[in-house]
């Protein structure tokens, strides 16, 4: 091929055909250079348009929900004018109480007023049987208190002779060691804390081959625990731990811990009996179970209320009881108590 400009062939390197195909060369790297920046400016809009594609979609969702909303919403204005009418309908038509209530009516406040009248007549009733009760425990009492009186002396005389009247009586003591002091007589016997401690001592050797001046305190013991047991027995009451004249009679091995033992047993029934029937413990003491049967005598037969509607009465708080047992209890029947398993307070 041969150059118009020069005539001559292909590959001419005349001014002017190296000019046009500069030309050439620039225009076509314009063109590569655009398509370029077009394909990166369609990516950029289409990164524009995306979310706003989603954005319209999520848009169009909401508005059919809210449509849907405004739709129910008035049907259910709809439905609360249809009810708002029915109601004032109802209202606007005169109440009438269907017949066959008012027998039912009438038969239920029958049965309330009878039921009440029935309530009342029971309370009066139990109230009369109550204080019968009452009436007879402290008549049983009197009689229990008469079978086996109880008395504090005291014995001032360096030393007395006690003559016996009746040959069935206790033995005669003449010691002056042992009857100076306070002493509790009760029936034809007597006890006070001398006696009980040498009766302890000596019981080791059995009751047979007791000396005959430590008959009485022994009988002053069995004899407490009888009119125990038998108050317990008039007011139906259940002492933490039992022990009874039968019990005695049949022990074959007595020691000074078992009459400690016992001892302290015949203490808290006493205690817990006084306090059970209502009586206040700031004039108790638990070491003196004598003193405490003479009070619980006093409180009984003063007024016969003092002993009415004791099954009904709500439980007493027992925690002063407690305390004031442990303040005065010995410490040998503490640690006798320690020891013994069977031993629970009454709560």
């Amino acid at each position: 091929m041969n150059c118009k400009n020069c005539n001559k062939k292909t590959n001419c390197c005349c001014k002017k055909c190296t000019l046009e195909k500069l030309k050439i060369y620039s225009r076509r790297e314009n063109i590569t250079q655009r398509y370029e920046e077009k394909e990166r400016l369609q990516a950029e809009i289409l990164a524009f348009i995306d979310p706003t594609e989603s954005l319209k979609e999520q848009i169009t969702i909401k508005e059919d929900r809210l449509i849907k909303l405004h739709i129910a919403v008035e049907n259910a204005k709809m439905r609360i004018a249809m009810k708002q009418s029915e109601v004032n309908k109802l209202d606007t038509t005169p109440h009438s109480k269907p017949s066959q209530f008012d027998a039912v009516f009438t038969s239920q406040s029958n049965f309330i007023s009878r039921a009440d009248i029935k309530k009342k007549e029971k309370s009066e009733r139990l109230t009369k049987l109550e204080e019968e009760v009452a009436k007879k425990r402290l008549k049983y009492c009197i009689h229990a208190c008469r079978i086996f009186p109880v008395q504090v002396y005291d014995v001032n005389v360096e030393s007395v002779t006690v003559k016996s009247k009746n040959s069935k009586n206790w033995a005669v003591v003449n010691d002056s060691e042992l009857q100076k002091g306070l002493r509790i007589a009760i029936r034809n016997s007597y006890i006070n804390d001398k006696l009980r401690a040498k009766l302890a001592n000596q019981l080791s050797n059995g009751t047979i081959s007791l000396p005959l001046d430590l008959h009485p305190p022994f009988a002053a013991f069995t004899n407490t625990l009888q009119l125990v047991h038998l108050l317990s027995v008039i007011f139906n009451f259940r002492p933490p731990e039992t022990l009874s004249h039968h019990d005695l009679c049949i022990r074959e091995r007595w020691t000074k811990e078992s009459l400690n033992r016992d001892w302290s047993t015949l203490c808290d029934a006493v205690i817990y009996l006084c306090i059970f029937i209502g009586m206040s413990h700031t004039k108790l003491k638990y070491t003196d179970p004598h003193h405490n049967l003479i009070a619980l005598a006093s409180f009984v037969v003063n007024d016969y209320n003092n002993i009415n509607r004791i099954g009904s009465r709500p439980m007493c708080d027992l925690s002063e009881v407690h305390a004031l047992i442990e303040a005065q209890r010995p410490e040998d029947c503490q640690k006798k108590d320690e020891l013994d398993e069977s031993w629970t307070f009454v709560d």
